[in-house]
């Protein structure tokens, strides 16, 4: 029985200019007002890097929060600020976080709070389940919490597999606790599972193009059999992320036997918004000679940020189920990615654009986020 993975196209963002944006949207956004003015000069130009989270283990969910006072003379600092991103396998480029970069006004001896997300977390098939034991992982947190997709295993089953988890937002925050700069955590990755006898072709997965945001999509080799299913929406400033909907996409071929399904989840409102968790299935054969062939599997979750992003749906399909070359499989979308915010009073020429990919995560590892200010005399 094998299980094989296809890296995809990076997925690219297209870029539109918001002039005083209120309620952003994703794929992009410029924020345009005037720059303020500076009133005295500084005495020596520098920069800052925010401390990130250090540990990058399944179990190593911790945000770093810090504070940072503005240096005498300085009234503005440009800033980088970049959510975590979602678990995801090295190359798989769809879970990325979001970056915002700007301008802000601020005072000396002003005392702003730092908090970068940490990232969310991916780990392959999982086979032999013991007792305690968890599929999936929990997210990354930040300024508004990556979801989750963690779950309990159910015995006498194949296989179990989820998605990714979802990445932490990261924020610069004001003295009195309200937000000034979030950038979104990237929602996890989308997974496929399937159970095939060795003598059938091999599943390979990769991202599709869908009108809402991207969907996944699985295909067994030398077949027509391929199934499909849709991401979680990303979350803006003025709204959650909706969870993917489980009636676009579909499983298809001349022996497909039955068609199970599940929407995802919404994402948390904000200004703190929580990634949504994502829901996980049960499909096996129907078949009495194969009651153990079956699969457990969890979507990706959502990106938190100051609006959560949805969760991945599911879908569930068996083919073949009373012949001897049966397969069973079930495909999760891709967890949405949180919603970004600018103050609009304090913050100039702000643009939101998708983290390098330079910046991506590993497979079995955390990917914290960022936070550069930098100022010039």
């Amino acid at each position: 029985m094998t299980e094989t993975e296809k890296k995809p196209a990076e997925h690219r963002v297209t870029r539109r200019t918001v002039v005083k944006g209120v309620a952003w949207s994703v794929p992009a956004i410029a924020l345009a007002s005037a720059a303020p003015a500076m009133a005295q000069s500084c005495s020596q130009s520098g920069e800052h890097r925010a401390p990130r989270p250090t540990l990058t283990g399944k179990q190593d969910t911790g945000a770093m929060t810090t504070t940072w006072p503005v240096p005498a003379g300085v009234h503005e600092l440009y800033f980088e600020v970049v959510g975590a991103p979602g678990g995801a396998v090295s190359g798989f480029f769809n879970s990325r976080a979001m970056k915002v970069t700007g301008r802000l006004t601020v005072t000396p001896g002003e005392v702003l709070t730092l908090v970068v997300g940490q990232g969310g977390y991916f780990v392959d098939t999982q086979t032999s389940p013991s007792s305690g034991w968890y599929s999936g992982s929990a997210g990354g947190r930040g300024f508004g919490d990556g979801g989750s997709n963690l779950y309990t295993p159910v015995a006498g089953l194949s296989a179990w597999n989820a998605g990714g988890s979802g990445g932490g937002g990261s924020a610069i925050v004001a003295s009195d606790g309200s937000p000034l700069v979030v950038a979104g955590g990237g929602g996890g990755i989308g997974k496929q599972q399937a159970m095939v006898p060795s003598t059938a072709g091999n599943w390979w997965n990769a991202p599709i193009d869908n009108p809402e945001g991207g969907g996944w999509q699985a295909y067994q080799e030398g077949t027509d059999r391929k199934q499909s299913v849709a991401h979680g929406k990303w979350g803006t400033t003025s709204a959650v992320g909706a969870g993917g909907d489980g009636n676009w996409g579909t499983a298809w071929g001349t022996t497909t036997h039955e068609l199970r399904w599940d929407s995802g989840l919404s994402g948390l409102a904000g200004p703190r918004g929580n990634g949504a968790d994502a829901r996980n299935r049960v499909h096996w054969t129907q078949d009495s000679s194969y009651a153990n062939v079956g699969v457990q599997l969890a979507a990706g979750a959502g990106g938190g940020g100051y609006n959560g992003g949805g969760s991945g749906a599911l879908h569930a399909a068996d083919y073949d189920y009373r012949l001897s070359n049966w397969t069973v499989a079930a495909i999760g979308g891709e967890g949405g990615h949180g919603g970004c915010f600018a103050d609009a009073a304090r913050a100039a020429n702000v643009d939101l654009t998708l983290r390098s990919p330079a910046e991506e995560v590993a497979q079995n590892r955390r990917a914290p986020g960022f936070i550069l200010l930098r100022w010039t005399c």
